[in-house]
């Protein structure tokens, strides 16, 4: 039986439109959560946003700060891999298991995180938390124009501002609540991170982000977000000709210092 079956398709629109943004400020969440772990761990470096580990390491390179140079090259490596196997996930996997897929790999790189911890160098033991929430990002939605559930900060300020500035005009006011959303969902995440890393240490923390996926994904199971449609830039992509290929591209391009838009659309 349908989840909508008594309602009316406006109002069933609009509330799968408030389960999907209710799931990226979830995941969002996880992010914040999880950087400020790996970021007091590390020392300050970045296992989710990595503006300032780039910053780090151009700065260690002047420097010459050999242990910085390496923390950060393995840490935005891994992420690129990360970015990568996520990519080529969402090619391949059907929509409606992508979730769980990439859920299933998050809990298997966290539980690779627990097992590390204490019988390696810190860098090395969170290594899999980087890759974990890169891949997350495969996981954003764009929800009235505004994309939600991704990793990148910055674009997120700059949405918010943009939003902001044009917020008379019909949409943005909805934009600019929606990455302010998204902020906020990061800094409460980062906060519960830091507070939970501060009193109980790496391995709870680590235990917690586990059972916050584990939570989550039963949460999915239970109340599913409808799937949308799959974005051109997933098999469609694949198969189009050189010409097509760059309408595609043209189609689903981000705004300035944002990654494409995402599998899930409005």
């Amino acid at each position: 039986m349908s989840v909508f079956a008594t309602t009316e398709p406006g109002q069933a629109e609009s509330a799968g439109l408030a389960r999907r943004v209710a799931f990226a400020a979830q995941i969002t969440a996880v992010s914040g959560f999880v950087d400020a772990v790996g970021a007091l761990h590390l020392l300050g470096l970045n296992v989710a946003f990595m503006s300032g580990n780039t910053t780090s390491f151009a700065t260690a390179i002047l420097q010459g700060d050999r242990g910085l140079i390496l923390a950060g090259a393995a840490i935005i490596a891994t992420f690129v891999a990360g970015a990568a196997l996520a990519t080529r996930l969402a090619l391949m996997i059907p929509a409606r298991l992508l979730f769980l897929s990439i859920m299933g790999v998050e809990a298997l790189l966290f539980a690779a995180a627990l097992g590390l911890s204490g019988k390696v160098p810190d860098l090395v033991a969170t290594l899999p938390l980087c890759f974990a929430m890169a891949i997350q990002n495969v996981l954003r939605d764009t929800v009235a124009g505004s994309e939600i559930g991704r990793t990148f900060v910055t674009g997120t300020l700059y949405s918010l501002g943009a939003g902001l500035a044009r917020i008379r005009r019909r949409g943005n006011a909805t934009k600019a609540g929606l990455a302010a959303l998204s902020w906020c969902s990061i800094v409460a995440g980062g906060a519960a991170g830091a507070a939970v890393m501060l009193r109980f240490g790496l391995e709870a923390s680590l235990w917690t982000a586990l059972a916050i996926l584990a939570a989550m994904t039963a949460l999915h199971m239970v109340w599913p977000a409808p799937i949308p449609e799959r974005a051109p830039h997933h098999e469609d992509a694949a198969r189009a000709g050189p010409s097509d290929g760059a309408a595609l591209a043209g189609a689903t391009a981000g705004g300035p210092g944002e990654a494409g838009s995402s599998a899930r659309s409005v």
